[in-house]
């Protein structure tokens, strides 16, 4: 059982998380979706987990803090604001309020001039401080968008492409760092503010880029002959594409150590091993519950006051490995020999097979009180096995 110490310590980590900045800023992709995920503000997600370190072994003197600490973290009721929502919806609202109206207004009157007309302003619901205004061309081959996805960054520019499939291809000028675009990507970022200070970056510093945008778009869109997009329906535009994105991502698990890794030397800062799982970390507990939440069995156990498991093969071996560690450990009846010989085995089984078959074939090892209970099987967005822990 944990000392007072130890909780002291992880009640400390659970309130460096709730100050993790928020992930969810969008840009266009061509592979899969519109929505890339952006390391929103990487800077202040870097500066300030390092701050609470720094605060921490103030406090602790020289003790070093185990990493462990980080993986076991109970996520807490604000984390979803570290993580993009997996769905999102359109709310058409006109007239929206921006950080820089004068400078949104130039653009827009810029991208109507050549040759598109302006849809409508929208807000995400899922993301009540992004807005974005959307233009179609007058073939309706190419949507540009001016968006800002939170009120204190600036406001940026797309130009996409409907490819079919839930699958968009375009172009744009985001000012943080991002995930680096996969390979077979259909689009490209233009880094307006690379030679900019930081004191002058705002929406007007980055419209010189635009016509080279547009045209890099256009030639992408001839070149993969992009389809026609309804206009009465846009909103469908950005919520399938974004379904689609997410759904990638839960497949994959999140970000990976070296999306994150890049994403923050884009920006000049380097980032720890730990730093990285709390992130990834934050990843896996989302798509845990955004999983358990397509599953109407596991809704029931949860409003039960039950804790379901959601293993499918995107979930991370030190996920799952301090997933069970953590309740097995919250048990007074288990002893600390055995319960060091179970995660003995689990971690042999996770580092043998792929996550789902090394769960299933954990459980028929554990003893019967401990064994936890197989409640239901997803097919998607991807294949889940769904737990109720006992």
């Amino acid at each position: 059982m944990p000392n007072e110490k130890e909780l002291g310590v992880t009640l400390l980590l659970k309130i460096i998380l709730a100050i993790l900045t928020t992930i969810g800023a969008i840009v266009v992709l061509g592979i899969a979706a519109i929505m890339v995920l952006y390391l929103l503000v990487a800077r202040k997600i870097t500066l300030r987990v390092r701050q609470s370190l720094r605060d921490f072994e103030a406090m602790q003197g020289d003790a070093a803090i185990d990493a462990h600490y980080f993986r076991s973290i109970e996520v807490g009721s604000n984390s979803e604001l570290d993580i993009p929502p997996m769905r999102i919806h359109l709310q058409r609202a006109s007239p929206v309020i921006w950080m820089d109206e004068g400078g949104v207004e130039e653009g827009a009157k810029w991208i109507q001039s050549q040759g598109f007309k302006l849809v409508d302003d929208f807000l995400i619901e899922e993301l009540p401080e992004s807005r974005l205004k959307v233009f179609l061309s007058d073939d309706r081959r190419l949507v540009a968008t001016i968006r800002q996805d939170n009120a204190e960054d600036t406001a940026y520019v797309e130009f996409c492409f409907d490819l079919g499939n839930n699958q968009r291809g375009g172009v744009s000028n985001p000012p943080n760092s991002t995930v680096p675009l996969p390979g077979g990507a259909i689009g490209e970022h233009f880094d307006a503010w690379q030679k900019l200070p930081a004191s002058v970056e705002d929406f007007q510093d980055g419209v010189h880029i635009l016509p080279t945008m547009l045209t890099r778009a256009r030639e992408l869109a001839e070149e993969n002959s992009a389809l026609k997009v309804d206009c009465a329906n846009i909103e469908e535009f950005f919520e399938s594409a974004h379904a689609a994105e997410m759904d990638m991502r839960i497949e994959r698990g999140g970000l990976t150590a070296e999306e994150i890794r890049l994403a923050l030397e884009q920006d000049q800062q380097s980032v720890s091993k730990a730093e990285i799982e709390v992130i990834q970390g934050d990843w896996q507990d989302a798509i845990e519950r955004f999983l358990v939440e397509q599953s109407r069995k596991g809704t029931e156990y949860i409003d039960e006051s039950g804790e379901v498991v959601a293993v499918h093969d995107g979930s991370l071996s030190t996920f799952l490995f301090n997933r069970f560690s953590d309740f097995y450990i919250s048990k007074d009846e288990v002893a600390s020999e055995e319960l060091s010989r179970i995660m003995d085995e689990l971690e042999t089984l996770l580092r043998l097979f792929k996550p789902r078959e090394a769960i299933a074939r954990f459980r028929p090892l554990l003893p019967e009180s401990m064994r936890f209970s197989l409640i239901d099987q997803l097919r998607k967005p991807v294949e889940a096995d769904l737990y109720l822990l006992p």
